[in-house]
């Protein structure tokens, strides 16, 4: 008997010992939360989920959304995008960005990565957008022309400070950016390699002192995940995906701790970690409809660990800051009326192709460019058609959320052919 009471006190000594290490960890850990945001393409706005089977009236993303989400959280926190914050619907195109960015004000953002599609309307309307801005635009490879300096709206890094942890955050643009967007916007401007830029930007974060580097990444991470959502765990990397760079370039050639990404518009959910370097690269979809939450900690000999989630902006889930939401429906209320007149109804859905192969919704706009050209031949960029159409009342909102960009029709005369 004594020898069955001696071994339960032992047993109750060594898990309350256990307990004690557990909680003196956590005590000398230092935690924070990143919410990250990317190629929110002007979808600051909840809009009806209308690929949602089940229900597909249900209202999703939008900043006010966000808003209500992230005041839930009630410990330290950054709030930062990887860039492409206005182009793709009515009210991030026609007030140039400037919608986005005061709703980004309201939600308090630390600071965003320039995208590519932040110069589809030139580099004074990126110098406009970074003047409004109460947070930093990042670009360490963004260099002018002329004498191989920033451009005065961007700045390489910058370091704050949450959880008393200095954190260093830094911005990388795509190298393609001269090609992604309308080459005349850019023709002043070089965009440096990555991965060189973002090793040299990290050794001078760390001789600042920053014990967290993050890089806020718009190169993307692996096309053959693009424009899709997967569990983090299901994702394996091809040799296409291997040799594309990108952010997974950044986390293995850079002293950086985590790589927050966009550009391809990839929803990773659950955490992910490159099997190479072992650092958490995060994906955060896109139009906001996800957000990504990312719990960091710091250990007290300045090791970092991360483990992220991704969280759909469900509005019934969530609810809306009246805050951010009044600032984003003060812009949306001029334009919205025209937008959501109905111009005809869908018998089935017109949807876009992975890869961006041959698709019904390709088509359609192939079609309708040869017919309004009087031509032969219509050809329709792929990678021009942004969203697709569900079946039902169509409006003309839904045709600019498929085609925001004031392209033009050109006709082409090929005579002998």
């Amino acid at each position: 008997m004594f020898d069955v009471l001696r071994r339960a006190v032992a047993s109750r000594a060594a898990l309350g010992l256990a307990l004690l290490l557990f909680l003196a960890s956590c005590a000398a850990s230092r935690r924070f939360v990143v919410f990250h945001t990317s190629d929110v393409h002007g979808g600051i706005e909840a809009r009806a989920a209308k690929w949602h089977a089940d229900n597909p009236s249900r209202l999703i993303g939008g900043q006010a959304a966000l808003g209500a989400l992230m005041a839930k959280e009630a410990g330290p926190k950054l709030l930062v995008d990887s860039g492409d914050i206005y182009q793709g619907t009515p009210i991030g195109n026609l007030t140039r960005g400037a919608a986005v960015v005061a709703g980004m004000n309201a939600l308090g953002y630390d600071a965003m990565a320039v995208g590519n599609h932040e110069y589809d309307y030139g580099e004074e309307n990126v110098a406009s957008l970074a003047k409004i801005a109460q947070f930093p635009f990042l670009g360490a490879n963004i260099r002018k022309r002329a004498d191989g300096e920033p451009p005065d709206y961007v700045d390489r890094s910058v370091i704050v400070e949450v959880g008393g942890v200095k954190v260093g955050l830094i911005g990388i643009a795509t190298r393609h950016t001269a090609t992604s967007t309308l080459p005349k916007n850019v023709e002043a401007l070089n965009f440096e390699e990555e991965v060189a830029t973002a090793k040299r930007e990290a050794e001078l974060l760390r001789e600042k002192g920053a014990e967290v580097i993050i890089a806020l990444s718009h190169c993307g991470l692996a096309p053959s995940v693009a424009r899709k959502r997967v569990a983090a765990r299901d994702l394996v990397l091809n040799a296409a995906d291997e040799a594309y760079g990108g952010d997974l370039a950044i986390a293995r050639g850079a002293d950086v701790d985590l790589v927050l990404g966009g550009h391809l518009h990839t929803g990773l959910a659950g955490t992910f970690r490159d099997p190479v370097s072992g650092k958490v690269i995060v994906q955060s979809y896109e139009s906001l409809e996800a957000v990504s939450r990312i719990t960091i900690a710091v250990d007290e000999d300045g090791d970092v660990d991360a483990s992220s989630e991704l969280i759909d902006l469900w509005v019934d889930q969530h609810g809306q800051d009246p805050a951010v939401k009044s600032i984003v429906d003060s812009f949306g209320t001029s334009i919205n009326a025209e937008l959501d007149r109905v111009i005809g109804t869908l018998a089935e859905d017109l949807r876009r192709a992975d890869g961006g192969l041959d698709s019904a919704l390709g088509n359609f706009f192939a079609d309708a460019l040869r017919e309004a050209g009087k031509a032969d031949v219509g050809i329709q960029n792929t990678f021009g058609i942004r969203a697709d159409l569900y079946t039902g009342n169509l409006t003309q909102r839904d045709i600019y959320r498929v085609m925001p960009f004031e392209n033009t029709l050109t006709v082409v005369d090929m005579p002998g052919v």
